[in-house]
C-alpha cells in the first residue's frame, strides 16, 4: 500500500501535470502552486538527502514545463505538521504534547528545525530552478 499523501512521480502523474499546465496556460494563469514535489511525510533529518536523483529529474521536468508556458511554480511546502514524521521521531522532545504530529513551536529547537527546513528547502528550488 503506498503512503498517504500519495506523492508518486511517475510519467502518468507527468501527463496530468502537462494537461493542468497547458490549462493553465490557456486559461491565462501564471502559477501553480502543487504539494509534494519533495517529500510526503517522509523528510529526512538531513534535509538535503531527502530528494534521490530520480525524484530530481521528475521535478526539474515539471518546472521546466511550467517555464515553458510561462507558468512559475510555487512549491506548497508544510511548515508546522506535514513531513516532519522521521524528524519527530528522532527528536521526540520537540513533539507537541497536544498534537503528536507536529512540532511544538514553543520549543527552540523546533524553530532550529524550522529554519534549517526552509533554508535547505530554498537552495534545493533554486538549484533546480
Amino acid at each position: 500500500m503506498e503512503d498517504w499523501p500519495s506523492v508518486k512521480l511517475d510519467s502518468a502523474l507527468l501527463n496530468d501535470y502537462i494537461e493542468t499546465l497547458d490549462f493553465l496556460e490557456l486559461s491565462g494563469m501564471n502559477e501553480i502552486t502543487p504539494w509534494g514535489l519533495f517529500t510526503n511525510k517522509y523528510w529526512e533529518p538531513k534535509v538535503e538527502n531527502t530528494i534521490d536523483s530520480h525524484r530530481e529529474s521528475m521535478v526539474r521536468k515539471i518546472i521546466d514545463l511550467a517555464h515553458q508556458r510561462n507558468i512559475k511554480v510555487m512549491c506548497g511546502m508544510g511548515v508546522y505538521s506535514w513531513g516532519f514524521d522521521k524528524i519527530l521521531n528522532e527528536n521526540p522532545e520537540i513533539r507537541c504534547e497536544c498534537n503528536p504530529e507536529v512540532m511544538d513551536m514553543t520549543v527552540a529547537m523546533s524553530w532550529e528545525w524550522q529554519k534549517k527546513f526552509w533554508i535547505t528547502s530554498w537552495i534545493i528550488l533554486i538549484l533546480m530552478a
